[in-house]
């Protein structure tokens, strides 16, 4: 790991940013994407699944398959189906989760589809994986796909393992960890005997356990995930992998550590994965700072998150949410350096350092 940097304006940044309020800059808990799995008893749509975590790729793809089907087809059902659950898990957007999803139940209950009825209630219950007010309401939909994939003797499949995980999934979101944790290992556990272990369903049970104040357990699924990715070479879950390990450290206050682990996640990231770089950016500034680093190490990667995030296109409520959180911060480490509390101030560096990519003399600026 570099060792830190230091600076002349290091006591004076501390002390700064304490009068500016900079007690409210923290770092963000990065939510696991959600594997979304293809429906399988009918149409192929391995195609269009999320990879490397853009959705917004996938969703293109989608779009472009729905133009060659007829629009009330089975086929196309399953093409509405992957659509809602990327709207559900990866945009947070349930309106149009709901839009595709109802879309697929209503020609699968036409065509007396009961697998992909139960497809469909797995994808309908992730509309409830994460802020909703009442996440305990998806259950009743896994409940009901439970029945049907018991009945058609699907109890080993993928199909039963996703069910299952998605169950552990809500119960996360319920703050029932132990419940959780139940059910993910049951889908793991099935997992195993079909494609594999599911490095999301490590990473999912790590996080229960690090609710719980059980670090040990956490961070022992964590790296079970983190040997699975060196065998497989999937950048990507490197990435992700190596995130939760520098939270893991973040909620144990070893910053040093921390910062280490997000480094490394930041090398299997791909340029174009601006909002899980952002996110990273945005944690090491403010691990930078309960490290005592100076002004130009804190603002480089606040800056750097603030730009990875205003690249993200199209726009949605996260990453409307994500820019406002990444300025703010940014807003407050450069008032406390600079002393100057001016917003038109702040408006313009904003614009000069993150939307036009100007350099800034840090050695004359906060004079």
């Amino acid at each position: 790991m570099n060792q830190l940097k230091k600076n002349k304006y290091k006591l004076i940044l501390i002390f700064l940013i304490v009068i500016a309020g900079l007690s409210i800059c923290s770092c963000q808990k990065k939510r696991i994407v959600i594997r979304v799995v293809p429906p399988s008893n009918i149409y192929d749509t391995d195609d269009l699944a999320v990879i490397d975590g853009n959705y917004q790729r996938a969703l293109n793809r989608c779009q472009e398959r729905l133009k060659e089907l007829p629009e009330d087809s089975l086929e196309a059902a399953q093409v509405y189906k992957q659509m809602g659950g990327i709207y559900a898990v990866f945009l947070e957007d349930e309106d149009n989760a709901l839009k595709y999803i109802e879309k697929a139940i209503e020609i699968d209950k036409r065509e007396h589809d009961e697998l992909g009825l139960a497809e469909d209630y797995n994808e309908l219950s992730k509309i409830y994986f994460r802020n909703h007010e009442n996440p305990e309401e998806g259950l009743p939909y896994l409940d009901m796909a439970e029945e049907i994939y018991e009945r058609h003797g699907w109890t080993n499949t993928v199909a039963m393992g996703e069910t299952l995980a998605n169950k552990g999934r809500i119960y996360s979101s319920m703050r029932e960890y132990k419940k959780s944790i139940d059910y993910l290992e049951q889908a793991q556990e099935i997992f195993k005997e079909n494609r594999g272990e599911y490095i999301a369903v490590y990473l999912e049970m790590g996080q229960a356990y690090i609710e719980m104040g059980r670090y040990g357990e956490g961070e022992e699924q964590f790296l079970k995930a983190m040997e699975i990715c060196e065998i497989s070479g999937d950048d990507y879950w490197m990435a992700e992998t190596s995130y939760q390990i520098g939270w893991l450290h973040f909620t144990q206050g070893n910053h040093e550590e921390e910062i280490f682990w997000y480094e490394k996640a930041l090398e299997y990231y791909k340029v174009d994965n601006y909002q899980d770089r952002a996110l990273i950016y945005n944690n090491i500034a403010v691990a930078g700072y309960n490290l005592g680093w100076g002004p130009e190490q804190v603002l480089t990667m606040c800056i750097k998150a603030c730009r990875d995030i205003e690249k993200v296109n199209p726009e949605n409520r996260l990453t409307e949410q994500s820019k406002r959180n990444y300025k703010h911060n940014l807003e407050m480490f450069y008032k406390g350096w600079t002393r100057d509390m001016s917003d038109d101030r702040f408006e313009a560096y904003y614009k000069g350092a993150v939307l036009e990519g100007r350099e800034w003399d840090y050695e004359n600026e906060g004079e």
